[in-house]
């Protein structure tokens, strides 16, 4: 008898930190990062750690095959997106995030890099971590809520730099948001555009016009499908012209542009 587990990476202190957070988890990460008296270290890594898996969930959405078994292959330890300067450079590559975003993940990665691989115990107020902060790049949209929001990191990053990179992390995170949130509603408008140009292609009126012509008095007005089924029936006229015009292409409209 098959196990019910093929395919199911078995619990281990190597998957443990693969397992994906809940709704209620990354909300309490969220608060975490922001609480004043929360340790820089811990503070650093949750930070990127949020924004490594919002990255994922973008990136494989829109893989073909995204199973459990070849995500695990995908971002395993040996795997193409292993890393999160890897996921960074090929959601950048994929046209999911913009460059301004891509800048202000390396910033977040780079910061979190130096929490996580010193050899010294360090903070925030290094003033090189403030540095960075300080020079986060500003979006094409100067009046946006991105830019306001960065616009408060740089100024937070002189005497609370911590909160400046809690801000930090949570503006890229809302505008990863925000991005996808437009990138579906798109999606929606397409789908629906192509929907309407299908059901124009299959009405009876078009049918008509294939089977006799665009002359008036040669076709029949015809109102319903049956009508033209009942016509076409006494005419006796081959089958094969209704199935060249569902087959023959459209007249092109302008399709809703994805941005």
């Amino acid at each position: 008898m098959a196990s019910r587990n093929r395919g199911k990476s078995k619990r281990s202190l190597r998957t443990l930190g693969r397992e994906p957070p809940s709704h209620e988890e990354r909300r309490a990460a969220r608060h975490k990062i922001i609480e004043p008296q929360t340790d820089p270290i811990v503070a650093a890594i949750l930070g990127a750690a949020g924004l490594d898996y919002r990255l994922e969930e973008m990136i494989r959405l829109r893989l073909r095959r995204n199973d459990d078994a070849t995500w695990d292959l995908v971002v395993g330890e040996n795997g193409p997106l292993a890393t999160f300067s890897q996921k960074i450079t090929f959601a950048y590559s994929m046209g999911l995030i913009s460059e301004t975003a891509k800048n202000l993940l390396d910033t977040v990665r780079q910061i979190r890099n130096v929490f996580a691989h010193s050899k010294k115990v360090i903070g925030f107020d290094n003033d090189l971590i403030k540095g960075a902060l300080r020079k986060v790049p500003e979006p094409g949209a100067k009046r946006s809520r991105t830019a306001k929001y960065l616009k408060t990191v740089r100024k937070a990053a002189e005497n609370e730099p911590q909160l400046s990179y809690a801000l930090l992390c949570y503006t890229i995170d809302n505008d990863l948001i925000d991005v996808e949130a437009r990138r579906i509603n798109n999606r929606s408008r397409r789908l629906k555009f192509r929907r309407d140009q299908m059901r124009r292609r299959f009405t009876p009126g078009s049918l008509a016009s294939v089977l006799y012509g665009d002359d008036p008095q040669q076709s029949p007005p015809i109102n319903s499908l049956a009508e033209l089924l009942k016509i076409h029936n006494a005419d006796q006229t081959p089958l094969s012209l209704a199935a060249e015009a569902l087959a023959s292409p459209a007249k092109p409209e302008k399709e809703p542009d994805e941005t």
